[in-house]
């Protein structure tokens, strides 16, 4: 069931349908209790009615060959010995209420709005230090929506094939994916008009009056005869800064081939697993989407890593066999750790300053000329250079660059996490366990993400690294 208010302080928006609940709001705005459209019965408390018809199919197959002789009794081991399984859904998930939380003290409830010069108390548009007016802001007409809401949901598949090696290892292959659609995002509700903006600019305005700028979408121009122009934005106006849609235009597609390698026995028990992926969508983490295009914002996903190696082990250290020495210090020893080796995360590319001239999140890049020189070891390039900068130029004044927001991977990782363990028996239910611990044992330098924005004097720098060798004792006492 989707989330709710339990008080019912909540809008939403049916183009021509007229609240009875709140006969002076503007036609469209709703809350829970009034009329919808014809023949769907009244707004309900979750805004939008619970669907009970999405048809979320799954199925799952597994099948342990018999073969014993031949190509496929070697291949498969023998009866019992492999496992094949595949496996696929949709599954469809409630929008999260966290991300609703933009959507705070809307009217009629609530009124976010910063006036332009203080206000009396009870007159809250009109100025107090001269009496003028600030115009009154409501009703006003709500713009109709970008698009219905819509339930996210997912396709899951994989195929896996799983194979026992010996008594004690076993072997898995399997291809993973699973594709998002309708996700929660957000995107300019309210961007300036880049063409309008470059026309207040020279000889389009008033000799000595303001040119159109970056960050002057709520500014007023005055045109060469006289009359003004309030502002750039649109379709909500001059009255209203940068808006966002909440909405679930979103998309997402991750495939991966995995495989994991597994021992357990009584001196040496490992885990290995090796992930080759590749991950794309077009707001990861709730960001802002580029309101003219959605598929403009498609990119690797901020979470991304093509290839990621990790191992984890436990070896009993056979010290005991030392007969020379007592059996209380020999007897006890392990080795453990965990190491990785994976690709670094995508670097997000960025230019600030609006000189797209839409004062829009989500749409302004610099351009890509093409030419990338990527150096994962920085420790001796100058100023601890990543990428070259003179792969990128600033986006044109009045344009939104080309440069894709991320497509390539930042530095990667190599770390070591090693543990030395000793148990010492000192009654049949007392004993003493003794850890020394290290975290990047070997001092790996793992180096930060550089810089992605354009604008910054760190553009394509590393200028930092996760934290050195790090390491720690403990004595355990157990009983």
């Amino acid at each position: 069931m989707p989330w709710y208010d339990t008080q019912n302080k909540i809008e939403t928006i049916v183009p021509g349908v007229q609240s009875t609940v709140l006969p002076g709001a503007p036609k469209g705005w709703l809350v829970p209790g009034d009329p919808g459209l014809p023949g769907a019965g009244t707004i309900p408390s979750t805004l939008a009615p619970t669907t009970y018809g999405n048809f979320a199919p799954r199925l799952g197959l597994a099948w342990s060959p018999n073969a014993s002789d031949g190509i496929l009794g070697k291949l498969f081991g023998g009866p019992g010995k492999t496992s094949i399984r595949a496996a696929a859904g949709i599954y469809y998930t409630a929008i999260q209420d966290a991300g609703l939380f933009v959507e705070v003290a809307d009217a009629p409830y609530g009124l976010f709005w910063v006036s332009v010069a203080p206000v009396m108390f009870d007159q809250p548009f009109l100025t107090r230090a001269d009496g003028s007016s600030q115009t009154q802001r409501f009703p006003f007409t709500l713009p109709v929506p970008g698009s219905a809401a819509k339930l996210p949901y997912g396709e899951h598949y994989n195929f896996s094939i799983q194979r026992e090696l010996s008594s004690n290892m076993v072997m898995t292959l399997a291809y993973v994916g699973t594709e998002g659609h309708k996700l929660f995002a957000q995107y300019e509700a309210n961007p300036g008009d880049a063409n309008l903006c470059l026309s207040l600019r020279g000889s389009g305005v008033a000799r000595g009056t303001l040119q159109c700028g970056p960050n002057q979408e709520n500014a007023i121009f005055t045109r060469p005869d006289g009359s003004q122009v309030f502002g750039t934005r649109g379709p909500l106006g001059y009255n209203f800064g940068s808006n966002t849609y909440e909405s679930t235009n979103a998309n997402s597609a991750y495939n991966s081939f995995q495989a994991t390698f597994e021992r357990r026995a009584s001196n040496l028990t490992f885990l290995a697993a090796y992930t080759f992926s590749k991950a794309m969508d077009n707001a990861s983490g709730f960001s802002t989407m580029n309101f003219s295009n959605f598929h403009l914002s498609r990119a690797l996903s901020s979470f991304d890593a093509t290839h990621n190696f990790v191992i984890s082990y436990n070896y009993a250290l056979p010290f005991g066999a030392a007969g020379v020495l007592p059996k209380r210090l020999t007897l006890g020893w392990s080795l453990n750790g965990i190491t990785r080796f994976a690709t670094g995360f995508p670097i997000a590319i960025s230019q600030s300053g609006d000189r797209s001239l839409t004062g829009a999140g989500g749409v302004d890049r610099p351009d890509y000329i093409g030419g990338l020189v990527i150096t994962p070891d920085v420790r001796d390039t100058p100023n601890h250079q990543y990428f070259n900068k003179t792969a990128f130029t600033s986006e044109v004044l009045g344009a939104m660059g080309n440069a894709n927001q991320r497509f390539f991977h930042g530095p990667g990782l190599n770390n070591w996490d090693i543990g030395l363990q000793k148990n010492t028996m000192v009654h049949e239910s007392m004993s003493v366990q003794f850890r020394a611990e290290f975290f990047n044992a070997f001092e790996h330098a793992q180096f930060s993400n550089p810089s992605g924005s354009f604008t910054s004097g760190n553009f394509g720098r590393v200028t930092g690294a996760k934290a050195g060798r790090i390491g720690q004792m403990s004595l355990k006492f157990l009983w």
